[in-house]
């Protein structure tokens, strides 16, 4: 891997945007040498994966790395599950669609979700009551100084949409260690996808089919982001204390509220606030609010950086002065860099 210098940063969100250098890695060596190249450079790394879940400026100041690292690898298995050894450059779809063909279990419910098999654990990707920290055996990465680490689950830190990985930006995925079951045990605790399966008349149904109602609820919800750039969920769902929350909902009955695992909060839907809060109508030029799912910002045609973050500041406004709540941007922005 030679970097190169003027490096176009892919983006699902179509923006315009190159880097001080750039390269694809193909190996963990790959990666090994482009963190000392950095090093070197004086200047910050980033490894990306397929830009899914990122908003970057038109230029970043940075040393930015392609993850290509690509392999599905049975580390051990036995009658009830498996262990793999996934790429970090493997896209994530591919990966479930794997599974499932294989008879390994877990995954169904993360369907279609963007992106690269080294970001999931970053922003610990959920969908449809299932995250990945739930399969997440171990995750290998090197550090700044090259050396190889291998973060056992506990040590990965996994939260709602958060990891150590998050804010420890320097260390780079290379491969995630997951463990499928076996048995089927599927999760139709979100409503949607129960209220597929029973408009379908599926009673009991297998991880194959669980995984095709998510995929048809996605698809008539979520833009397809090679045909309207976008990068998902812009916004995460608000987490408040259980009590500021049925506050809320005294003023606002029509609030939906969920249970977590802690018992002292609750979650709100993001997109709910922002639709109750009138922001649907919102555009800043070619960048606006997909009419059928508000948390998702879409690109037109020509957008940019500026506009997506003066729409997204916008919106947690207006949410904000009615709610009192300040909605927290879900990508990472490549904005303030070098």
């Amino acid at each position: 891997m030679t970097p190169q210098t003027d490096f176009l940063i892919p983006n699902t969100l179509s923006l315009a945007s190159r880097a001080a250098w750039g390269g694809a890695l193909t190996s963990l060596a790959d990666v090994q040498r482009f963190v000392a190249f950095a090093k070197a450079q004086q200047l910050p790394c980033l490894v990306l994966g397929e830009g899914s879940n990122i908003v970057t400026g038109p230029e970043v100041n940075a040393c930015v790395g392609l993850s290509r690292i690509t392999g599905i690898r049975v580390l051990e298995e036995n009658p009830e599950w498996v262990r793999l050894e996934i790429g970090a450059g493997e896209n994530w779809h591919h990966l479930v669609m794997t599974a499932l063909a294989n008879g390994w279990n877990g995954l169904e419910n993360l369907a279609l979700i963007p992106g690269s098999v080294g970001a999931a654990p970053i922003q610990n990707i959920g969908a449809y009551g299932v995250e990945i920290s739930q399969f997440v055996q171990a995750v290998v990465c090197v550090d700044e100084a090259g050396a190889v680490q291998r973060l056992a689950s506990a040590e990965c830190q996994f939260a709602y949409r958060d990891s150590v990985f998050k804010r420890r930006g320097e260390l780079v995925i290379t491969t995630v260690e997951l463990q499928l079951h076996k048995h089927l045990n599927v999760n139709l605790s979100y409503p949607d996808v129960a209220r597929w399966c029973a408009e379908q008349g599926v009673v009991q149904p297998t991880p194959s089919q669980i995984a095709g109602a998510v995929m048809d609820i996605r698809q008539k919800k979520l833009p397809d982001p090679e045909q309207m750039p976008n990068v998902g969920s812009f916004f995460k769902n608000p987490v408040l204390p259980a009590s500021q929350a049925q506050a809320l909902r005294q003023t606002f009955p029509q609030l939906s509220l969920y249970a977590q695992p802690d018992s002292q909060q609750l979650k709100l839907s993001a997109a709910q606030l922002i639709d109750i809060a009138g922001c649907k109508a919102l555009s800043q030029g070619p960048v606006q609010l997909w009419q059928k799912q508000p948390l998702v910002l879409v690109n037109r045609g020509g957008g940019t950086c500026a506009q997506v973050l003066a729409l997204a500041t916008r919106i947690q406004q207006r949410v904000n002065s009615r709610f009192g709540v300040w909605l927290e941007i879900e990508p990472t922005l490549l904005t303030r860099l070098g």
